[in-house]
């Protein structure tokens, strides 16, 4: 499924996670692993009046970075090529080094705290997904390494072929005969009048077995998958389900729409990678020519 994947670290916990499930990742399919590092060439230090004064890396400096990256994966159990990237825009370096070494996976390291902005890297991470072209595997600190394999997988569907895309994603990423896959809609229901409520929902419901009955049929998916049909907020049934099911992986489509909603990231993709109990695939087809969400 994956024939190069790439880890962005900074060390931290949350990144050691990212590369753990990186290293998985590279066994399972035979994939290239790549172990990236972005620094800056200049550290900013405080002059004589208080003033912030750049000042560039020593040769001994810059050998000490790429020296401790190397070291950083030392243990892994697979071969991974290093590289520090020396650059101003975290974000911008990790896409062209994607785009230009033909990458098609971003695993990426999340402190898992409330705010997109506490992914790490400070809002680095949260970027990166918005503008990668590839798919993105966020990975908290608390999330364990899938030795043997994932259990479970939930997938969100709105019934687009962005997300039967991928839907097809986590089947190749199952175990066969291991893990368990469930297809999760969600009808926003709390705009509606009390009143018309109970309705709303018996034909929201009906309506939405039939497109996966309908869907099941048409794209011939090779195992059997489980259907979830949820009311209220997206991004809270699709966390609080996972959370109960004790799901291991989340994966969410990625639509191309444009420049404005690449940076808006999508607003259910976003909450769902704010408050995941799991790992979250923020899928991409290949296929696609423009990405956004």
């Amino acid at each position: 499924m994956f024939e190069k994947v790439l880890v962005a670290t900074d060390y931290s916990e949350a990144a050691s996670a990212a590369l753990q499930y990186g290293e998985y990742l590279a066994l399972r399919y035979g994939a290239q692993l790549h172990v990236v590092h972005v620094q800056a060439d200049a550290l900013s230090v405080n002059g004589v009046v208080g003033w912030p004064v750049s000042m560039e890396l020593t040769p001994e400096q810059r050998k000490a970075v790429t020296d401790k990256l190397v070291a950083s994966v030392s243990g892994l159990a697979c071969s991974a090529a290093t590289t520090v990237l020396w650059s101003e825009s975290p974000p911008a370096a990790i896409r062209d080094y994607a785009q230009t070494h033909g990458v098609d996976l971003l695993v990426l390291g999340s402190h898992c705290r409330t705010g997109i902005q506490r992914f790490f890297l400070g809002s680095v991470a949260a970027e990166v997904v918005r503008l990668a072209d590839v798919s993105a595997l966020v990975v908290g600190q608390q999330h364990g390494r899938p030795t043997d394999g994932f259990r479970h997988i939930f997938v969100g569907v709105d019934f687009s072929p962005e997300s039967v895309a991928a839907l097809r994603a986590a089947e190749r990423m199952a175990t066969a005969g291991q893990t368990r896959i469930t297809a999760i809609h969600v009808f926003d229901n709390t705009t509606l009048s009390p009143y018309y409520l109970y309705r709303a929902e018996q034909d929201d419901r009906d309506w939405a077995r039939e497109q996966f009955d309908k869907m099941f049929a048409n794209e011939g998916f090779s195992q059997d998958i489980e259907t979830l049909v949820a009311m209220g907020r997206p991004h809270t049934q699709i966390v609080e389900h996972a959370r109960e099911s004790d799901v291991d992986l989340i994966v969410m489509g990625s639509r191309g729409l444009g420049v404005l909603q690449r940076m808006l990231l999508g607003s259910v993709t976003e909450r769902v990678l704010r408050s995941a109990p799991c790992a979250v695939l923020v899928h991409r087809d290949a296929t696609e020519g423009s990405h956004s969400e």
